[in-house]
């Protein structure tokens, strides 16, 4: 495997249903086949199943252990499975423990440390469902976060409540120790939650005459959270939907989407996804597939940094 820093991308969206786990399955494979080393997480704690969707039944080994049980596995290196699929590696979130899926922020950090610390190319997240801290801050925390949406009105609903909690919990940890700026931030989410109109743009402006040096800092923070839009089991006939998401996005949470499209229906994915792996090619989805798996090949180094990581480094 290659040195550290790997980038880390990682599928998520909200709502639950929408296929988050075959994508990040099939992207996996396909960056894997494009010569790259991947380690494909299963972050759904509490309800990991990539290990199902990959067939493989020994997995007395995960994350889980690492997180809670230090003193059986100091490294997650020794959590990882080989999968059938040359290159790609499998970091199984198995092993019930209560509490797991909101584990408290210490552990959540260690293994956020240890994620960027895997000697790999690429590292694909798949993260469980709903708008959790665990959920949000493991989005943010990729290089790269892919929102996957069904064109439901309430999965499309979902996914944009999801990028709101996204930017806020951003914003609120960069300034978690300046209270006076995170007063303001919390107001305007407060209001938000209640009902009221507003964007981030506003409250922005709100902090600018105050505290000019933090509302650019916010504006940057807004520019550098770009998350990839994918729609899913979809046939489109035109790309409306994802320019409305991210007109709505701009108008209201100040960022940008980069929509990459559709990704069709694929009867052939009931019969289990490594049969679809190896016997889907020239298909319209495994052409969607490649495609998306292109534009993530281009990510060589990092894109932006993420709220967590600001914190750390100032």
């Amino acid at each position: 495997m290659n040195a550290l820093n790997p980038v880390i991308l990682a599928v998520g969206g909200g709502k639950g249903g929408t296929g988050k786990s075959t994508l990040a399955v099939s992207l996996a494979a396909r960056l894997t086949d494009s010569g790259h080393d991947v380690i494909l997480a299963d972050l759904d704690l509490g309800g990991a199943n990539l290990h199902t969707l990959l067939e493989i039944h020994d997995t007395d080994r995960s994350l889980v252990q690492f997180i809670y049980q230090p003193g059986r596995i100091k490294d997650l290196h020794d959590c990882l499975v080989p999968t059938a699929m040359g290159g790609l590696h499998l970091l199984p979130g198995t092993g019930f423990i209560p509490g797991v899926a909101n584990m408290e922020f210490a552990r959540k950090q260690k293994l956020i440390r240890a994620l960027k610390k895997l000697r790999c190319d690429y590292v694909v997240c798949d993260l469980g469902a709903g708008s959790s801290f665990n959920v949000v801050d493991f989005f943010l925390i990729a290089d790269r976060g892919i929102l996957l949406l069904t064109a439901e009105a309430t999965a499309i609903l979902n996914g944009y409540e999801f990028m709101k909690n996204c930017i806020f919990r951003k914003i609120s940890r960069y300034f978690a120790k300046e209270q006076a700026v995170l007063q303001i931030v919390n107001s305007y989410k407060n209001g938000w939650e209640n009902g009221s109109t507003g964007s981030v743009g506003e409250m922005i402006d709100k902090v600018r005459p105050d505290f000019p040096e933090a509302a650019k800092q916010m504006e940057e923070l807004c520019r550098a959270f770009t998350p990839a839009l994918l729609l899913n089991r979809e046939k489109l006939k035109n790309d409306s939907l994802g320019a409305k998401l991210d007109a709505l996005s701009r108008k209201y949470l100040n960022i940008r989407i980069d929509y990459l499209g559709a990704l069709p229906p694929e009867p052939a994915l009931q019969s289990g996804i490594l049969s679809f792996l190896k016997n889907g090619a020239g298909t319209p989805f495994e052409m969607k597939l490649q495609e998306v798996a292109s534009f993530f090949c281009k990510i060589g180094n990092r894109q932006y940094l993420s709220g967590l990581e600001y914190r750390e480094n100032r």
